[in-house]
């Protein structure tokens, strides 16, 4: 259940609450976050990726082709998960670029 206190006051702050690893807001980590971040990369689709710091699945500040490395290898290699947030939604307290205009899986902070 939301803290809707909790959650107004994420929205006051003006930070988007969301998931890590969520590159195609789907609610789900999996391929197709992968391949959302090669067209981004490889095919100049800069409008399709609505919260760039979801698909930098390792949180340095950049979105490359080690961040697709790195959900394939959390799905299918075991490999390490996203960095926070994740599993859960939250925010960034990062420092970077990258912008986040919406993400529309996450309602309330976990």
């Amino acid at each position: 259940l939301c803290d809707r206190k909790e959650f107004d006051l994420q929205v006051l702050s003006r930070q988007v609450i969301f998931q890590r690893g969520d590159a195609n807001i789907d609610g789900f980590i999996d391929i197709g976050d992968a391949i959302s971040i090669i067209f981004f990369l490889f095919l100049s689709e800069n409008d399709k990726l609505l919260c760039k710091k979801s698909a930098d699945v390792d949180d340095n500040g950049a979105i490359e082709l080690t961040d697709v490395i790195d959900v394939l290898s959390y799905l299918y290699l075991n490999g390490d998960h996203p960095s926070t947030p994740f599993p859960a939604c939250g925010t960034d307290d990062t420092s970077d670029p990258l912008d986040c205009k919406e993400f529309n899986f996450c309602n309330c902070p976990a």
